[in-house]
């Protein structure tokens, strides 16, 4: 019963805001001419759309009763702490994360399909999108690489410190070439 809540609130969140700013910005669109109204009109539906996920978002953590066993089912690995708390918080934000992702998606293709490409709002939603997705995809692919090292391994090999180390020494050099750019 839980699980089928869960999953329903998770699409409602995944489909709703999306949607929302879909048909919104096409009205916006549809309906104003000047393109300070469309950037503000646009930027507002953004705002809405983004509040409309985490209005649906804080309930499906808190009603649903998620955290605990999510924070047993971690607590039982060989992890680290660090890396159970950073699980953690993904499991948890990635949905908020992904809808906002799917907002700013929507109105970019809905003014890339009526022809304005000069909408400052659209290069900024664009420039965010991009900042992310090159911060967080190497995060997550690190993440899923070790937390599948861990959990395939045998935990005589990774309980070692030597395994930590390899590890974060991975990490910092996956990051040191966009420090140096």
């Amino acid at each position: 019963m839980k699980l089928d809540l869960l999953a329903v609130l998770l699409a409602m969140e995944l489909v709703i805001p999306p949607l929302f700013t879909l048909i919104s910005s096409k009205r916006i669109f549809k309906s104003t001419e000047d393109r300070k109204e469309r950037t503000y009109g646009l930027s507002k539906v953004v705002l809405i759309g983004i509040g409309i996920a985490v209005a649906i978002h804080v309930p499906l953590i808190t009603t649903t009763g998620i955290m605990d066993p999510l924070m047993d089912r971690l607590s039982g690995t060989s992890m680290p702490l660090l890396l159970q708390a950073l699980l953690f918080a993904l499991v948890l934000i990635s949905p908020l994360l992904t809808s906002t992702f799917l907002v700013m998606l929507s109105v970019s293709l809905v003014s890339e399909k009526s022809g304005e490409k000069k909408i400052k709002f659209v290069r900024l939603a664009r420039g965010i999108l991009l900042f992310i997705t090159i911060l967080l995809t190497p995060i997550l692919g690190f993440g899923l690489v070790w937390w599948a090292l861990i959990i395939y391994l045998p935990p005589s090999l990774t309980s070692k410190w030597w395994f930590d180390f390899i590890m974060y020494s991975l990490l910092v050099l996956l990051f040191s070439p966009s420090i140096l750019k």
